[in-house]
């Protein structure tokens, strides 16, 4: 964990800016991070964690060159409101919890950093994501449980997913 903290660290210096950018930067992914880690360790996203991540994101957000506090703000609503809408129509056909409220806050600031014209390509990157590791997990995995009862952290793959999104924004060539 440290390691990967340190290289986000490196990441974000190299990414240029002044202090207060580089700065800002390095916190979200590190919050983008410890987000990953906790949803993958006990299926978990802590308020505290989502609530800095949002603060950091429209931190983000406003710097010179990003997408400004109105389409920040844009974009963590559409994100509440989708996953919202997606928790409770998964509930209603399914009876039973597909989707956590730490996603649906998650979103909140995933949706703050990506603004309204990034979030479908954020949600088709995590997607994505998730449906690779979920196809390499089955595969490595001797269970008896159904397939549509396997639990998968989908809040890592959206947190990976916006990890992604910041460096491609930085310009770098993947």
């Amino acid at each position: 964990m440290e390691i990967a903290a340190f290289g986000l660290a490196v990441v974000a210096v190299s990414a240029g800016g002044d202090a207060l950018q580089i700065w800002l930067s390095a916190v979200f992914l590190w919050l983008l991070l410890a987000l990953l880690a906790a949803d993958l360790i006990w299926f978990r996203l802590p308020d505290p964690l989502n609530a800095a991540l949002l603060v950091a994101a429209v931190g983000v957000s406003v710097q010179p060159g990003q997408i400004g506090l109105k389409a920040a703000l844009i974009g963590a609503f559409l994100g509440v409101v989708i996953f919202l809408a997606l928790r409770i129509g998964y509930q209603a056909i399914r009876k039973r919890e597909g989707l956590g409220l730490g996603d649906v806050k998650l979103m909140a600031g995933l949706g703050a950093f990506a603004g309204p014209w990034d979030l479908p390509l954020l949600l088709l990157i995590a997607s994505l994501g998730a449906l690779l590791a979920s196809v390499v997990g089955l595969g490595n995995k001797r269970s008896t449980a159904p397939i549509g009862l396997h639990r998968l952290p989908f809040g890592a793959a959206l947190c990976a997913a916006a990890m992604l999104l910041w460096v491609l924004r930085q310009g770098y060539i993947i």
